[in-house]
């Protein structure tokens, strides 16, 4: 129990890098067992929808990861991963669906780029805590 709530207490520092990890790994999961949604089934050939449902886990995981085990740049390698599936995913709505894509693929190209700026603060974070006299030495 305390291992639990050691690790929710973790999460919560950063609830929505959580959350989309955790959306990403049902996501995936349901790519993988052959529920993709149909922009991704549609836009893209039968390999390249089963590699992005693998990148689609493998990067939520390391966020999860990452998050818990308060591992800068596992999380940072995680967030690449989901950057780089949310992109794909927001271009394969805009190819299936143009005239209603609007909304979803700029929901999409913006958890993408709020993945890149967490990726910038992480990165400044571990600068600052190899400079020289800083509170990490």
């Amino acid at each position: 129990m305390h291992r639990l709530r050691r690790t929710l207490d973790t999460l919560g520092l950063a609830p929505f890098e959580a959350m989309l990890g955790t959306v990403g790994i049902i996501s995936g999961a349901a790519t993988i067992l052959g529920t993709a949604p149909p922009s991704i089934h549609q836009g893209l050939p039968a390999p390249m929808v089963l590699a992005w449902g693998v990148i689609l886990i493998i990067g939520s995981l390391l966020i999860l990861t990452g998050l818990t085990l308060q591992q800068l740049r596992v999380e940072q390698a995680g967030l690449v991963l989901l950057a780089a599936t949310t992109l794909i995913y927001g271009a394969a709505i805009i190819v299936v669906q143009p005239a209603a894509a609007i909304t979803p693929a700029a929901t999409y190209v913006l958890f993408a780029a709020a993945c890149l700026l967490r990726i910038r603060v992480l990165t400044q974070a571990m600068a600052a805590r190899t400079l020289p006299g800083s509170e990490a030495d």
